[in-house]
């Protein structure tokens, strides 16, 4: 727990923070030489936050992973993750093949402008918390095997 606890949530914060540090001496140089800045970076913007959410998912699989495996357990859990994509890829082709031949008027309904763009805002939450659940679910698991592993 404690070595996720470095590498995930304080690794995030001190990159954060290098990254600020370093804007801001490089608009301090621009604004000296040049005259004009530019746009500060926001760490609480929501594509920030969105790709920090995915950094920690994607830790806890990589952490479960090389629990998980004894030898190549990098290149073996990407394995596994291309395999469960192409796997889900053909459960929602197959979903949406049955959908688009079953119900009648599914792609006028689904592809209306105004829908498409209400569906796309909640499609960011509905990914970010898909991987709060991943990684609620991961991390346990993973901190599970690695204390069985070590009895």
């Amino acid at each position: 727990l404690s070595a996720w606890l470095v590498t995930a949530p304080l690794y995030t914060m001190v990159v954060m923070a290098v990254l600020f540090l370093m804007e801001l001496v490089c608009s301090a140089i621009d604004v000296w030489l040049l005259g004009a800045g530019f746009g500060w970076f926001n760490p609480m913007d929501s594509e920030v936050l969105m790709k920090i959410i995915a950094y920690f998912g994607l830790h806890s699989i990589f952490l479960l992973g090389g629990v998980f495996f004894r030898k190549n357990n990098f290149i073996k859990t990407i394995l596994t993750l291309v395999v469960a994509h192409i796997a889900l890829a053909m459960v929602f082709g197959l979903i949406m093949y049955l959908l688009w031949t079953i119900v009648p008027g599914f792609p006028e309904n689904v592809f209306d402008r105004e829908v498409f763009i209400e569906t796309a805002s909640r499609g960011e939450l509905m990914k970010a918390a898909g991987w709060i659940i991943v990684m609620l679910i991961f991390l346990p698991v993973g901190y599970y095997r690695f204390k069985h592993r070590q009895l």
